[in-house]
């Protein structure tokens, strides 16, 4: 690498219009780093119509966007077809780069194996157990060995996801821990007009919320919050959860809430735009989600909802599980729990919203930590430094 103007490429396989942490994570480093340097984004996902703003250059590989492929097709054609664009656009690049694979999966080692025979060096992220978890992807383990045996070095989402892979692959794995991070929040004014809106819309007005930002699944340990509900409720009058995001649990949920006699106190939004999502972090007194470990389920490699609520200022109550230890620092920015034990869920929140001093103490202390450490500009300076490609 001559070193004069380097880029960055990377090839992933989770990327927006997808939702979730990595592809969050995904897109808002490589967004920052193209304020600095040449930054490509070569991506297995359709754009289809929800177009995003972006400053990285941006190439969907379409022969894996057609809608209906079964996942031997889309394998056949990230062989045939995607790969050999990948390594033309790379050649056309020439030494004055570094490739990154987003995520490792079936398809990214279709994107190993080729860097490896072009002898193309290669970086891979690590976000929770796609290269440690035993069960997952058992039936190409040997792939997924050699793909990251020969990566040059490792990103870590977390020091617990760094340690795994080091049970997993050994002590000598070069592995960097690299933390995600968020953008700035939105206008103040601006937000405050759509947590008033979103307040009245949910007839909030006096009530006490707690929060949850998540798919729905059993590893977000959302039940555990509804169980603590009654308690809560005969406690704190007024009280009201609110559960935003999409997945296969939610009918259970609902159908627990009413079980328990709490539906009327929780609040099922669905899918939130971006911009209604940090509104309704100022609405609430407490972000709640006490991850847990599934078996056969990622478990929580960090958990980046924790910093958006923390840069509104808000403590969060977090399942002492994966890297939410990394996100969360227990009795500083908010409570860790054992969320295999529910009690422990539901003290923690009974301590925070009896507290108003210490919710305003975390929650401070949350924002600050955000605005030094977890804003796009810190992490990729981070990146930069880790890379080599800092001044």
């Amino acid at each position: 690498m001559s070193g004069v103007n380097p880029q960055v490429i990377l090839l992933t396989t989770d990327f927006p219009p997808m939702t979730g942490g990595i592809a969050g994570f995904m897109h808002g480093l490589w967004d920052e780093l193209a304020m600095s340097l040449p930054a490509t984004v070569i991506s297995t996902v359709s754009a289809r119509q929800t177009p995003w703003p972006h400053r990285y250059q941006l190439e969907i590989l379409e022969a894996l966007g057609a809608p209906g492929l079964t996942a031997s097709q889309r394998l056949l054609r990230m062989q045939g077809e995607a790969v050999p664009t990948t390594l033309t656009h790379l050649k056309a690049v020439g030494a004055d780069a570094m490739v990154f694979i987003g995520v490792w999966s079936v398809m990214a080692h279709c994107w190993c194996q080729a860097l490896q025979k072009a002898a193309i060096p290669y970086t891979i992220f690590a976000h929770d157990g796609e290269l440690t978890d035993t069960e997952l992807y058992a039936s190409v383990d040997p792939w997924r060995q050699s793909d990251v045996r020969a990566a040059r070095f490792l990103f870590a989402n977390s020091h617990d996801t760094a340690t795994r892979l080091r049970m997993r692959y050994g002590e000598a794995l070069d592995i960097r821990v690299l933390h995600p991070g968020v953008p700035e929040r939105a206008d103040p004014e601006a937000l405050r007009q759509r947590a008033a809106a979103l307040k009245a819309r949910l007839q909030l007005d006096g009530a006490r919320v707690l929060l949850t930002v998540a798919r729905l699944e059993r590893s977000k340990g959302i039940d555990l919050v509804i169980q603590c509900l009654p308690d809560l409720a005969r406690t704190f009058p007024g009280l009201r959860y609110l559960v935003a995001g999409e997945g296969p649990e939610r009918e259970a949920l609902e159908s627990l809430a009413r079980s328990l006699g709490v539906a009327g106190l929780v609040t099922f939004l669905g899918r939130v735009e971006e911009f209604s999502k940090q509104a309704l972090y100022d609405l609430c007194e407490v972000y709640v989600m006490p991850s847990r470990l599934v078996p056969g389920r990622p478990w929580e490699g960090f958990g980046i909802v924790f910093l958006e609520a923390a840069a509104a200022a808000r403590p969060c109550v977090a399942g002492r599980v994966g890297g939410t230890a990394d996100a969360v620092v227990d009795g500083i920015t908010g409570l860790l729990v054992d969320s295999s034990n529910p009690r422990e869920t539901l003290e923690a929140l009974v301590r925070l919203l009896r507290d108003r001093a210490l919710r305003l103490r975390l929650g401070e202390a949350g924002r600050e930590r955000v605005r030094r450490h977890f804003l796009w500009p810190a992490v990729a300076d981070r990146f930069l430094r880790e890379t080599g490609l800092g001044g």
